[in-house]
């Protein structure tokens, strides 16, 4: 696993936009002439479209990611950058690091925790060595991005992460992408019918969305309810099955 800095703005609210409008063409050469950048230098849009592109529009293959693609609505706002912050923590690696074995772990405590950038930036010091600004940067630029997916709250010019309940189709996405075909940078096990237990001890897709284990099995009994996934209840064990082979199928299902 390769650890870069980041020293770029999530650009999340050009990223919505571009995947919204990506739904009317066929390849990336088409969107961008299409796409309108509203920044004043051509370097500054050339910045902005390179970051969209590798963050959010592109899949492993170099083609647009239709999978997102097909998800991303004209409505439900939280739903969106729950999906672009999943997205943009495969491609920030350094911001998944500290999200999951920095940030998750203090939150744990008290289902409160506020994020400084000076502890941040101490943290990502064991795994990146870059000029010092670049370091701030990328600390800044971490606290930056949550507050920018609104996973956290700015209370008092202090930002704080707590608890958080994501949308159920974030959840089951992020599931499928861990557990099933077809997104090999995310997939981690080759398990059709995880159980509870596995899902709670080894999974990171709950992490991600800094949610606490107690509320995981909820969210998977509602993706049982709603068809997204199979329910097995064997030897004790509340086993959870996918329903569709594939990332790309799940989502086909649901449109």
């Amino acid at each position: 696993m390769e650890f870069k800095s980041i020293t770029n703005s999530t650009y999340v609210n050009e990223g919505i936009e571009a995947l919204r409008l990506a739904k009317e063409f066929q390849d990336k050469k088409s969107l961008r002439k299409n796409f309108e950048i509203n920044k004043h230098s051509k370097s500054s849009r050339n910045n902005c479209w390179n970051q969209i592109n590798k963050r959010y529009l592109t899949n492993p293959n170099g083609d647009l990611n239709r999978v997102l693609i097909k998800l991303i609505d004209y409505e439900d706002i939280k739903l969106n950058k729950e999906l672009m912050f999943y997205h943009y923590l495969q491609e920030e690696l350094i911001f998944k690091k500290t999200l999951v074995n920095f940030i998750y772990p203090k939150l744990r405590v008290d289902n409160e925790y506020v994020v400084k950038s000076e502890d941040v930036l101490f943290f990502i010091g064991d795994y990146l060595d870059y000029a010092s600004s670049t370091m701030k940067k990328t600390a800044r630029s971490i606290v930056k991005a949550l507050v920018d997916f609104e996973i956290a709250e700015v209370e008092e010019n202090k930002v704080k992460v707590k608890t958080y309940r994501p949308e159920l189709l974030s959840v089951v996405y992020a599931f499928y992408s861990e557990y099933a075909a077809g997104v090999e940078e995310t997939k981690n096990f080759n398990i059709l019918n995880p159980s509870v237990e596995h899902i709670k001890e080894k999974a990171e897709f709950y992490k991600l969305f800094l949610m606490q284990p107690a509320i995981v099995e909820d969210y998977l009994q509602r993706a049982w309810k709603e068809d997204y996934l199979g329910y097995e209840p064997r030897g004790g064990l509340n086993q959870y099955v996918l329903k569709y082979k594939s990332l790309n199928s799940f989502v086909s299902m649901l449109l």
